[in-house]
């Protein structure tokens, strides 16, 4: 009864109780051949609670007290995915190598290959994130649906990650497009990387504007109109551009916290709210985002940087009584020194 008690509660997502009624199911039975589908049911409960740790644990168990069990190739592969969670890349390797080594013929076989992939963009090297782009560009076209949207994020992720972010929205594209109520945790992360990689290039056509605005300030006190003229143009596309980007990055992060609005208050994104809605002027956006930042949704470094940034977006669009008021809000924040270095 417990056994079954732990399944209905894991199909109503309440993975915390799952584990406790599956632990005490499998305490009954012991370390029989029969408890290996109720132990890999707990590690499954207890993966889905964040507790990679103890999952990794009972995946291992299950797979011990029956190696031939049909869930043994799938214990071995979670536990090698909760070793990726936890950080510990080496026994992820080390869990993987063995899952090809004793299930050659498994049928996780690309989700393996998945997997490195995923391995290796942790590992953050240039060669791995080669390595990890080879990987999912090859399964893109997989005829598992589920497998083929996984390797386009994951791919998305990895050029994010690289800062390729063009590369990136075109490989997130068709993704989002697929996106709903319904899908993945990790699939609804897509927006939030879109998001990001928008922000990005707002800040970047934002940036190439400064000199240009600068250099606007010394043609304005000269009488060569044409040179005044052009470098107003030039400003004007800039400006366009970058606040086309800030809009597109808030939109995502709209439909991102629409399907996870616990997300809400994280200090990433606090932080994309806050830079966009200043490049796109919407003041009561940014200072509520940065208020929420300083109120400990990040660390203070943090919080400092931002503001600083934003502060010069203000700046830089002219809207001083607002930059005012931030450069004043900063300066209370830590001494001169201190954030002038930012």
């Amino acid at each position: 009864a417990l056994y079954w008690q732990g399944l209905s509660e894991k199909a109503l997502n309440r993975n915390a109780d799952a584990a406790k009624s599956l632990e005490a199911s499998a305490e009954i039975i012991g370390d029989r051949p029969a408890s290996a589908p109720i132990r890999f049911q707990w590690a499954d409960a207890l993966f889905q609670s964040e507790q990679f740790e103890q999952a990794r644990e009972q995946f291992l168990k299950s797979r011990e007290v029956d190696p031939k069990a049909e869930t043994a190739d799938d214990a071995l592969y979670l536990a090698a995915e909760s070793s990726l969670m936890l950080g510990d890349l080496e026994t992820a390797n080390q869990l993987l190598g063995q899952l090809r080594e004793v299930y050659p013929e498994s049928g996780l076989i690309d989700y393996q290959k998945l997997l490195q992939g995923r391995i290796a963009v942790r590992d953050g090297s240039a060669d791995s994130l080669k390595q990890a782009d080879a990987i999912f560009q090859q399964l893109l076209d997989h005829p598992n649906d589920s497998l083929a949207q996984l390797s386009r994020f994951h791919l998305a992720r990895s050029l994010e990650k690289q800062d390729r972010c063009p590369e990136a929205l075109s490989a997130l594209d068709p993704l989002l497009k697929q996106i709903s109520q319904d899908s993945s945790a990790d699939l609804v992360e897509a927006y939030l990387i879109e998001a990001e990689c928008r922000r990005r290039l707002a800040m970047a056509k934002h940036l190439e504007s400064r000199p240009l605005r600068k250099q606007l300030n010394v043609v304005n006190q000269s009488t060569d109109d044409d040179s005044n003229q052009e470098l107003r143009q030039k400003i004007t596309e800039l400006t366009e551009a970058s606040r086309t980007n800030a809009q597109q990055s808030l939109a995502a992060l709209e439909n991102y916290l629409k399907l996870k609005p616990t997300r809400e208050g994280f200090a990433d994104v606090l932080q994309i709210q806050a830079i966009c809605a200043a490049l796109t002027q919407q003041q009561s956006t940014a200072d509520d985002a940065l208020t929420k930042l300083d109120s400990g949704a990040a660390e203070s470094a943090i919080t400092a940087r931002v503001l600083f940034e934003v502060a010069e977006i203000t700046y830089d669009l002219g809207n001083f009584d607002w930059s005012t008021q931030l450069y004043q809000r900063l300066s209370t924040k830590m001494p001169l020194q201190t954030w002038q270095a930012i």
